[in-house]
Order: structure tokens, then sequence, then C-alpha cells
């Protein structure tokens, strides 16, 4: 690509996927309470949601969790092979916060994700939060 010069724009004639070469496209969550950040949750399984016409291309899902928003990181993590079939994580983790990363590498990758489903409860227990 020559010099450009007095142009406030540039179209760059490639990207990533019409080059070849391979990439990552992750999708992070934030770390949410679900209304109730001084209180466990339970949470019991994941699913990723592909659009219908989406490829089954392999989604590595980490999920997050701690016990307040400054504390969050990774707790597990799963690769879904067969994404548009075989889409839920049993699991069983309890936090107060919660999030999910979702991360699609390689070449010419197309998934569409159209949404992420939690789900969690609140825990009935006295834990060192809910002190009276």
């Amino acid at each position: 690509m020559s010099d450009i010069t007095n142009q406030p724009f540039a179209i760059i004639p490639q990207i990533w996927h019409r080059d070849g070469s391979p990439y990552t496209a992750t999708l992070q969550s934030g770390d949410e309470g679900f209304g109730q950040p001084d209180s466990e949750k339970q949470m019991d399984h994941h699913v990723t949601l592909l659009s219908s016409d989406s490829p089954s291309y392999p989604v590595a899902v980490m999920i997050r969790g701690g016990v307040n928003s400054r504390t969050v990181g990774d707790k597990l993590g799963k690769t879904l092979t067969d994404p548009q079939s075989k889409n839920m994580i049993p699991l069983l983790l309890l936090q107060q916060f919660l999030g999910d990363r979702l991360t699609v590498s390689g070449v010419n990758h197309f998934v569409k994700i159209t949404g992420r489903i939690f789900h969690t409860a609140g825990v009935n227990s006295e834990s060192f939060v809910r002190r009276s």
C-alpha cells in the first residue's frame, strides 16, 4: 500500500478472513450479579445459541465467576466441537458474580452467535456475605 497524504479515511483492501490468515474472535460478557450482588448464585448449565444458518464450527466457552466484580476470573472451560447440535454445558458453580467468554479461532469461520443462556438460581445459605 502506498503512502496516503491528506486523506482522513482509507479503506484497507483486505481483511483477515479474505487474506486467508487465521484470527481469533472473542465475545465476553460483563460480570453480572443478576440483581443480587451480595448473594451466591448456583449456575448449573450454560447454552450457546447459534443462528440456524451458522456453520457448526468449534466454539471455546469459558465460564467466569468471582465473589465481587474485581475478583472475577476464569473458572471452567470447555470447547463445543459441534455447537449447532450439542451446545449445552452442564456444570455446577457457586459465585456471586458470573460471566462468560466465547472464542472462535481459525481461518474463515463464519459463526453467528445469536445468544447465550445462563441457567442460574439463588442459593439459600447462610454465607459470610449475608450474616444477620
